[in-house]
């Protein structure tokens, strides 16, 4: 059978297909489209997605619907492309092992405010993913970071109800928490055995950091009930209180001031503000040099409070300094 040369016509739609393929978008380039060997992010349903050898990725805004939950297991690597977003209304988990950590990168999580089963990442790299709620909008129910490497993005985390967890976590960035509750039981928040850079935490909750490594400022604002316990700080430590705030359920105890770092204890009187006290106990006072700074003299200049300016109502008095880090 003689076959017909292609037309001038037929020839320009196959050199087009050609061209057009030659242009797919290089695997693993942040916000471009699908690439061929891609695979969409199964999103609905009780889903367990595993390792395929392939990307899986979130395009543009997404959902997880009320009742679905979506579980990555080990060597699952996921991207988000064209401005990913994923809003989680049921539930989300990764289940990362040792050697075979789930990826994720470029997706911002800020549209989730209200799953009605937990977000949890285990053993996971994150990566250009962020974590900051809109204005005027704030979480509701469970939160979970343990084994994490949060290594890039922005983590601003707004929560009203429920608990945040930072469990054994490394953050590369600076972490900022703030509480807002409506009513009933103030949301808790747990930082332990965790590694971050800068943390500021503000508003009414059960707050914890314990067993943590700071590497640079915490800053404490209107807080309520918090715990700093065996941690080593490198940076300044600040709590603040408005005039009808309370220092009485600050405990800190059995932590590593390193560095020469230092405390500051702020809150202006009001016309009806008592002089309240709050104790350091076993801290050890560290110099630049890796000294201990041991006497009352010495001690005394690593804390500013009402002892330093008499418009602050608060003190600072400490037991037991160490003469070695814990």
């Amino acid at each position: 059978m003689r076959i017909r040369p292609l037309s001038i016509v037929a020839r320009k739609v196959v050199l087009t297909a050609v061209v057009a393929g030659a242009a797919l978008p290089i695997r693993g380039v942040a916000g471009t489209a699908f690439a061929a060997e891609d695979v969409p992010l199964p999103l609905t349903g009780r889903q367990t997605v595993k390792a395929i050898g392939k990307r899986y990725v979130i395009d543009g805004k997404q959902t997880i619907p009320a009742g679905s939950v979506i579980r990555l297991e080990a060597n699952v690597h996921v991207a988000g492309i064209n401005g990913a977003t994923l809003d989680v209304k049921g539930g989300f988990r990764t289940s990362g092992v040792g050697g075979s950590r789930v990826t994720i990168e470029n997706v911002d999580f800020s549209p989730t405010v209200a799953p009605d089963n937990e977000v949890h990442f285990d053993m996971t790299d994150l990566d250009g993913c962020s974590f900051s709620q809109a204005e005027g909008a704030s979480f509701s129910g469970g939160f979970t970071m343990e084994n994490t490497n949060y290594n890039s993005g922005t983590f601003s985390f707004r929560i009203q109800a429920g608990y945040l967890k930072l469990m054994s976590a490394k953050f590369n960035g600076a972490c900022a928490i703030e509480c807002n509750p409506d009513k009933g039981t103030p949301p808790e928040i747990s930082i332990r055995g965790s590694t971050l850079q800068a943390l500021s935490l503000s508003g009414n909750a059960l707050a914890t950091l314990r067993s943590a490594t700071l590497k640079g400022a915490f800053h404490a604002e209107k807080f309520t009930s918090l715990v700093v316990d065996s941690c080593d700080l490198s940076g300044d430590l600040t709590f603040v209180e408005p005039p009808e705030g309370s220092f009485s359920k600050l405990q800190l105890s059995k932590c590593n001031l390193l560095a020469g770092s230092k405390l500051a204890f702020r809150r202006t009187a009001g016309p009806k503000t008592p002089m309240e006290k709050v104790r350091i106990d076993k801290f050890y006072f560290g110099t630049s040099d890796g000294k201990p700074d041991m006497t009352d003299k010495q001690i005394g200049e690593r804390i500013q409070d009402g002892a330093d300016d008499p418009e602050v109502s608060v003190k600072a008095f400490w037991q037991n300094p160490q003469e070695r880090p814990r």
